[in-house]
């Protein structure tokens, strides 16, 4: 499964399910960008299409995801803040999460393990 999210709105543009889903999507970039001579078949070639034409946009493959942690900060009794990073390597993770342990305004921490990824 994959996410695409505009960097600029900071919003999911799209959810697409699978290989194909995506190939389709980004041939339709490709010709939105006016970029129909380009022949994106392939997976590769649809990734590398994103990468190196489509800077407002990012990719997430959500089906690598392993470890959430999910957070909340407070600054006062009106303002809280939910965050969340996913990751593929645990080591990581794990890191990432002891680190937040250490902020003023934590409020709440979760380490979790993924066990399915929905769109």
């Amino acid at each position: 499964m994959y996410k695409i999210l505009n960097n600029i709105d900071v919003k999911v543009i799209a959810t697409l399910a699978t290989d194909a889903e995506f190939i389709h999507f980004m041939r339709s970039i490709a010709v939105e960008n006016g970029d129909e001579e380009l022949s994106i078949i392939k997976l590769q070639e649809a990734k590398d299409y994103l990468s190196n034409y489509c800077n407002n946009l990012t990719l997430q493959n959500l089906e690598h995801i392993q470890f959430c942690v999910a957070f909340t900060t407070v600054k006062d009794l009106d303002n809280f803040k939910d965050e969340f990073r996913n990751f593929e390597d645990e080591s990581e993770a794990k890191t990432f999460y002891d680190s937040i342990l250490k902020m003023e305004d934590l409020y709440t921490a979760n380490f979790c393990r993924v066990i399915e990824t929905t769109g």
